[in-house]
């Protein structure tokens, strides 16, 4: 009889120590809810990691996407503790498993989201304290030249829209200037369009583009190994893209009338000329 209950015992343990749902389980499941947009159910599962699990390797992303939620929820206030929090993480950068992209970019994501939640409060200095962690602390790592060039185009726009907030925009320009002959590697009409109701205001703008164009420079690394071009427009540096430089069409050698010409032929020097 002894035995028969120890042999029941066992077996109802094995059962329930088989039926436990792992911290994996719970992920797999809230990403899946995630992923159709049901985020009251993918906030039980994330949570449900973020308070029971801190030590597991899904902790970051779930965090994240506690804030994520939070954030689409229109939950401002809250969002910010967790992305700060997230920000306070000690977990590397890395995605959650070997199949992914080598970097997940977590506190990349939060800098940026609690820029857009400070931009929504009209705190133009928070929000350009975040967005600017963001691109020197926190930058995104691991993408294609395409998806870097979408970055930066839009990372500039928000950029400039801080600095009009801030009432600044001759800093709006310089931000937007930095993107705007990219249109050889993603869409810029946005900076193009922002650039052209920017600089109509400004007196000259197009005769100081072309004196700017005239000198352009060189500029090495510190180490002096790398080699980029650049012109001084309005008080800003701004870096010429290689393609312009040594791109197929500029060829090699760097040829200064070549660059200045395919410089001319761009959608933002023709938006340039109706001005």
């Amino acid at each position: 009889m002894k035995k028969t209950i120890l042999t029941l015992l066992l077996t109802l343990a094995a059962l329930t120590a088989y039926g436990q749902k792992m911290p994996s389980d719970y992920f797999e499941e809230a990403d899946g809810y995630f992923a159709q947009k049901k985020y009251d159910e993918a906030l039980t599962g994330y949570q449900y990691i973020v308070d029971n699990h801190p030590r597991s390797k899904y902790y970051p992303k779930a965090l994240l996407n506690t804030g994520c939620i939070r954030f689409f929820q229109e939950d401002y206030e809250f969002a910010t503790v967790i992305f700060k929090k997230v920000l306070q993480c000690k977990s590397r950068e890395s995605a959650v498993d070997g199949t992914d992209d080598p970097y997940a970019n977590y506190k990349h994501k939060a800098s940026t989201i609690l820029s857009a939640i400070y931009y929504k409060r009209r705190e133009y200095k928070e929000s350009l304290h975040y967005l600017q962690l963001a691109d020197s602390a926190y930058p995104c790592r691991n993408i294609s030249d395409k998806e870097l060039a979408e970055n930066k185009i839009e990372s500039a726009i928000v950029y400039a829209d801080i600095y009009q907030g801030l009432e600044q925009p001759d800093k709006a320009i310089g931000k937007l200037m930095g993107s705007a002959w990219l249109d050889g590697t993603a869409d810029n009409s946005a900076i193009i369009d922002r650039l052209h109701g920017l600089l109509a205001k400004k007196k000259g703008a197009r005769k100081q583009l072309d004196a700017a164009l005239n000198n352009i420079y060189e500029k090495r690394t510190a180490q002096g190994k790398n080699i980029t071009y650049c012109i001084n427009y309005m008080g800003f540096e701004i870096e010429i893209p290689m393609e312009y430089v040594y791109g197929p069409l500029a060829g090699k050698p760097y040829d200064k009338k070549k660059t200045i010409g395919l410089l001319k032929k761009s959608n933002f020097y023709n938006m340039m000329k109706t001005l």
